[in-house]
């Protein structure tokens, strides 16, 4: 686990291997024993309510554990040689740093920008401002011969993540707001690094978005999206 990463996988008590049904049935036994609800007056347990539910949202969710077990893996060492340790540390331990870690979080272009540019960065963008593009997709459907030859119109279903009705996207229970995401102090990244280096890597908790919801959405798991068929016609050929 990399320095300053919060371990969700202890903070629910299941390990790196469990399955979605494991984590989903850890996080239904400890939210119900430190409810505010079954606790009150109880700061600690209110916090830890919290982080219950900060890490069910991350673990719940297949896209965000993904890249949360691929950030958690980022080493905080140098870079081989010449990359020691800040005065007042420990060394660090051996092994280089590996930049496989670090797939699908910008590509050596961001890497060695944010290393050599030392100029005052403006503020990021934030990453919900607009509709990402899509991907392509590709699917079999099987049709008739009569229909291959003559062409017809067919309808497919076709499974697409979309925006969670419930909480409208904020990943919130209805009612409940967001708070300022506390490990990266509401930036949306978290920087690292040592001997003059320094990298900036999204945050674990958030995904780069700066806030956290106060309670996640049922109807998404915090996630701020869902997962459901969408039906289309296509025209064949």
């Amino acid at each position: 686990m990399a320095t300053g990463t919060k371990d969700f996988y202890k903070t629910l008590g299941v390990s790196e291997k469990s399955n979605q049904a494991e984590i989903k049935s850890a996080y239904r036994t400890l939210a119900k024993k430190y409810h505010p609800d079954a606790n009150p007056g109880n700061a600690k347990a209110a916090g830890r309510f919290k982080g219950i539910g900060e890490a069910y949202a991350v673990l719940s969710d297949p896209e965000k554990r993904k890249h949360y077990d691929q950030i958690s893996r980022i080493p905080t060492r140098g870079f081989g040689r010449g990359g020691g340790a800040p005065r007042g540390s420990a060394a660090p331990s051996s092994g280089g740093f590996s930049f496989e870690d670090l797939e699908g979080f910008g590509g050596l272009g961001d890497i060695f920008s944010s290393i050599f540019d030392r100029r005052p960065k403006a503020a990021a963008p934030e990453t919900n401002s607009g509709p990402a593009k899509g991907r392509s997709i590709e699917y079999s459907v099987e049709i008739s011969f009569l229909t291959a030859v003559k062409g017809d119109k067919i309808s497919i279903d076709v499974p697409i993540t979309e925006g969670c009705a419930t909480c409208g996207g904020s990943g919130a229970s209805p009612g409940m707001g967001s708070k300022k995401c506390g490990e990266c102090k509401g930036t949306g990244a978290i920087s690292f690094g040592q001997g003059g280096f320094a990298l900036n890597r999204p945050c674990p908790a958030c995904f780069g978005r700066g806030e956290i919801p106060e309670s996640p959405c049922n109807a998404c798991s915090g996630s701020g999206t869902v997962r459901q068929n969408r039906r289309f016609k296509i025209t064949v050929p």
